[in-house]
This record gives C-alpha cells, structure tokens and sequence, in this order.
C-alpha cells in the first residue's frame, strides 16, 4: 500500500518488516528492470518515528527541536511536525519551511547567533520570538528590528572533550563574558530568558553535557541576579545518530538526567529543549550508488616508476615533510613496502615514555584507520577507534631508496600547528600483522588541561606483500600490486558532502551474497571533474565492472541539506517505506482507509469468486 505526504512524496507501506539490504536489492532489481542506473535514498520514516518516540521516553523532560539543517528533506520535516516535534532553524529559509507545514511559531526557535537583519524582521513578522545571540552587536539588533524578542544567551563549553564536529570557534560567548552581556541586555530593555549551548556535533563523550549544564547554571543564576525572568534551558545537540557512534544515546540520557535532576531539578519548573538533528536522521536513509567509471593501475611496487598509492582523503594535497634526520625532504606518502623493527624504530626516532604494547589482529579482520587532516579535531576518531590517547604521531614516509621516521612531540594543544604541516594518511591494513603503541600513563584519562598530556608514538608496520595461492599451488594476482579506482554517480558535492562538511567516514557495502575470494586496495570517486571528489581514498572490494551497484547505510545526516547540482549532477531519486504498523501510530486515518480498502476487496472477492481466485 502506498500513501502521499505532500510535496509528490509517496511512502510505500509494507505490511511485514524487511532487512534494510533487502529493500535496496528489491530498488536494484527495480532499476535495472526499467533500465536504469540513477543513484538513490532510500528513507526509512519509521525509524524516524521511532527515534522520536525513544527520545520522549528517556528524556520525558527535554523537548526536542528537531535540527532542519541536519536534513531538511520533506518527507522527514512532514513526519516530525506531526509527531508533535519542534524545530530549531537557522535561517529564513528554514522557518519558511516549516512554517508551511503549520507549524505554530511557539515551536521554532532561531538558533543562529548571527542572523542577518531581514531575516529578523521576517522572524518578527511571523512571530517566531525565541532567538539566540552571544554578542553587543547581536543585541543592538534585536533593540531595532525585534525588541519583543524571547532571548537566548549561548555560551561556549569546555572543548576537551572528544567530538565530530567542534562549533565552539565560532560560537558561543565565554562564561566570564556573560555578566556583560546580560547587563547590556538589561540596560537596552531587552528580554532575555534562558540559556544555551552545544557541545559539539557528534559528540563522543557524555561527560562534556554535565560540564556544560554546570557552566550553564551560573550563568543562567546570572541571569536571575540581573532581573531577567530566566526560565528555558537550551542543551543544543550533539547525541549520535546510529548504532556505530562511539557512545550510545543510552549513555547520554543517563549523564543528561543526572545533570539535570542536580543543577535544574524538576521543581524549579525550567523548560528543558534540545536540538538533536544526526540522532533522528542518520541511520533513516541509505544510499544507493552505480558504478559508472572504473580504472585498474597494476604495477611492480618496487619497480622504478611505482609509486605509492596515495590513500589521503584528499589525494592532490602532496604535503612536504622534513625528515628530522638528514634534512631531506620527501613526499608524504606512506609507502606499503616501509616494514621498521621496533629497533629501528628506536634508533631513528627516539625513545617515548611507557611501555611497548601490541595490539594483536585476526588475520583478515584487522583494518587501521588514521586520518589526521590539518586539524586535531581527528585524533578523537583514532583515540576511540585504539582506545589510546594520542599527543604525538610518528610518520613513516620513504623516497623509494630510504626510509624516514618523521615524529612530531608536543602536547595535544599545539597539535593543530604541528599537523598544519603535513598529514598522516589513511591507512588501511587489511590483514595487519599488528600494530604498535605506546601504553599512557593512565593519570593522563583523567587530565584537565592539555599541558599534562604524556608523548606518545603510533606507528603501523605493515604485513610483508605475500601472493596468494590458488589450490592447484598456482600463485594468483597479488593484490597489494593492483590498484582499482571506480567511480560512481554520487559524490562529495551531493550526498558524501558529509564526507568534507561532517568529517564523516563512510562504510561500504555491496548488494548480494558476498562472495570469498581476491579483494584489491580500491578507492572511490565521484562523478565531478573536481580531484576533490574523492569519498573513499583507501577500501578494499572484489573487483567489480561497471554497471555494479554498491550501497552505504546511515546516510541520513548532513547529506541532502548540503547537495549542489555542481557540473550538472543530479541529486538521487528519494523513495520512502514505513512499517505499516509503526505509520498508523500518527497517522490512524490510513489505517482506517486501509481497513475499509480491505473489507471492500474481501466483499468483492465473495461476490465474485472466480474474480478472486489467484491461477497458478
């Protein structure tokens, strides 16, 4: 059965519930019949639905404002509105939206502490009243455009703690800014009631929100100091969206409730919203993609013009790095030949504190992931990934005549100087022999500042290149020598836009019954022109032709809201399915029309028989 929501979005209801993957091979098997090779989502409303019932169960106190720029599809905004969701948006366009769906302006709240002059006065003239600022300038516009506005003060919380996404550099007033502020609200007669802050999109450690709450109590008991009638808690979002987030939801709501039974407990009547966005949506689509170009580059690796396949995010980056050693400089490429002994390891880059430690892999499962990119905000991803600490990266780079050992020992707080220098590569090992670490003192779990952070050392030995056999003892193709690049009709400036703008890592996986055999080092690209348009530098796939179909799963969050047309591409085709059971808990009229639809069919059927026998 199918039903319409608007806006040409039909939602197939299915009466018994399928695997995901099942449902993507059926769409598959759809395009083909019909010829054709689109990209496509697939959306799963009722997981929506039952995200959002989860949330009102575990966090009965905490009204959630669904986040538009997260995903500002439709289908998604249409099911949330009359779930009885509120919206957080962060422009005209947004409140547009979601005003159009009927939405009343009491659900809303401007969450952008920089918002431009017209579109406050839009805000004004649609009495959408609830704002955030975090500045004088702010402030000074509220007093002429919308001095009847409801205001929020958002404050910036404690960056230690490990996140996807950090906002706090550009948003967000420091506590100790906070009494300046509120009085200047006071003195230009402006209503300020509550307080916010987000602690980071993504975010990897529950702890950060009972930081951030405390600090929000100050300031909200600042408030109460200057006169203001301080009576809404905004806790902004952060919470994860699908099953392999480092943390669970679960694990939040229990830091959550605490925090908030301790510093705003019940009785004190304080509002409670937050502005979840990947928790609804993330792990609702899947995408889809068609193989449409494919390049195999099989070479000798030791041969004089091999060259290391680049496995950088964005391979046209081609970093210098200074070798401590001898000054050389060489490319920063990891090269899969390089194997150090830990002795040599020693002598070229010194020793570091703690013990030596290795982390032992099954043959065929161990897979390393180290993406450190102009930016610190990656070495969370590893940290949880090794359940390490990580103040120092050693990088092992060759010129195809030497090796090198290029370490960089500082403190996790100027790591982001030291790594605007170069980048360590993602590297993946397939079947790894092993890793080595160095153990932290565990003191350092427990730091506070960055100052206290202990040097460490990382590097990868990787297995030595060992052809495969088949079982006639005739050596296959080895696959550390062949290189495959595909190309598919999607890339990072559609849906994998997550992939530049959400430092998401995506996984994929492949329709049909896997089947054993050769996998070779691969990377995919995008259908663009653009060398940008790189989404997996570094995996590993049977070789596959063009005309395949390949599909990724938690697609949801920061995908379609950041989808351009850039030269000429076309976004995918959306289709949407809900468990029949799950949509008629919002939407019961269906049922009924089913229903009636059912009795009416079943009538028929018995007063034609023959009409309704079903013929072999």
């Amino acid at each position: 059965m199918k039903t319409w929501i608007g806006n040409n979005c039909v939602v197939d209801l299915l009466p018994h519930e399928k695997t995901c993957k099942t449902l993507v091979e059926e769409k598959i098997a759809h395009h083909e019949r019909e010829d054709k090779d689109e990209a496509f989502l697939l959306g799963d409303l009722g997981d929506i639905i039952n995200k959002y019932n989860y949330w009102v169960r575990k966090l009965p106190r905490i009204v959630p404002f669904y986040a538009v720029k997260c995903n500002d599809d439709h289908a998604v905004l249409k099911v949330l509105s009359d779930l009885g969701a509120s919206f957080d948006c962060a422009s005209k366009a947004e409140i547009e939206k979601v005003l159009k769906l009927g939405v009343q302006p009491i659900r809303i709240i401007y969450a952008n502490p920089c918002k431009q002059t017209s579109y406050i006065r839009y805000a004004a003239k649609h009495n959408v009243s609830l704002m955030t600022f975090d500045s004088e300038g702010e402030l000074l516009k509220f007093k002429d455009i919308y001095p009847g506005a409801k205001l929020v003060l958002r404050i910036f919380t404690p960056n230690n703690f490990k996140v996807q996404c950090e906002l706090g550099m550009k948003f967000g007033c420091q506590p100790s800014e906070a009494p300046l502020l509120l009085q200047t609200a006071r003195n230009l007669g402006l209503d300020v009631v509550g307080v916010s802050f987000h602690v980071g999109s993504g975010c990897r450690e529950a702890r950060a929100f009972a930081v951030a709450i405390q600090q929000a109590r100050q300031v909200f008991d600042i408030g109460l100091g200057h006169g203001f009638n301080m009576n809404l808690l905004d806790i902004g979002g952060g919470f994860p969206g699908q099953k392999s987030a480092p943390i669970s939801f679960d694990e939040i709501v229990k830091v959550l409730n605490e925090a908030l039974e301790l510093y705003f407990p019940t009785d004190e009547g304080v509002r409670i919203i937050a502005e979840p966005g990947r928790y609804m949506v993330a792990s609702a689509f899947t995408l889809g993609v068609n193989i449409i170009g494919k390049h195999v580059n099989a070479s000798d690796q030791h041969g004089e013009n091999s060259a290391p396949v680049s496995t950088s995010q964005h391979p046209f980056e081609h970093q210098q790095l200074e070798s401590q050693e001898d000054g050389l400089e060489s490319q920063a490429h990891p090269s899969s030949e390089c194997s150090l002994t830990e002795s040599e390891t020693v002598s070229q880059a010194g020793t570091s504190s703690g013990t030596t430690h290795q982390n032992l892999l099954p043959g065929g499962l161990g897979e390393l992931k180290l993406r450190f990119q102009h930016n610190k905000k990656y070495v969370p991803m590893v940290e949880l990934e090794m359940q390490k600490e990580i103040a120092e990266a050693g990088f092992i780079i060759s010129d195809n005549k030497q090796i090198y050992v290029c370490q960089y020992c500082e403190s996790a707080q100027t790591f982001d100087s030291v790594i605007a220098g170069c980048d360590l590569w993602t590297m993946h090992h397939k079947d790894c022999n092993y890793l080595k670490v160095h153990e932290l003192d565990e003191q350092r779990q427990n730091r506070v500042d960055d100052s206290q952070a202990v040097p460490t050392r990382i590097l990868v030995e990787p297995p030595p290149a060992q052809s495969e056999q088949s079982e006639d003892g005739e050596p296959l193709v080895c696959a550390s020598e062949r290189a495959i690049k595909y190309c598919i009709n999607d890339g990072v400036f559609g849906s994998f836009s997550c992939c530049l703008y959400d430092h998401t890592h995506v996984e994929v996986s492949l329709p049909g019954e896997p089947e054993m055999g050769i996998t070779y080092e691969c990377s995919l690209w995008g259908p663009t022109c653009d060398s940008l348009d790189c989404i997996l530098a570094k995996t590993r796939l049977p070789e596959l032709k063009i005309g395949d179909w390949l599909y990724f799963l938690d697609m949801g969050a920061y995908t379609m809201a950041a989808q351009s047309t850039f030269k000429g591409t076309t976004p995918p085709v959306r289709y949407y399915y809900c468990l029949a059971e799950v949509w008629h808990e919002i939407y019961p009229i269906e049922q009924r029309k089913e229903q009636a639809w059912i009795r009416q069919t079943t009538s028929e059927v018995r007063a034609h028989p023959s009409q309704g026998r079903r013929h072999p």
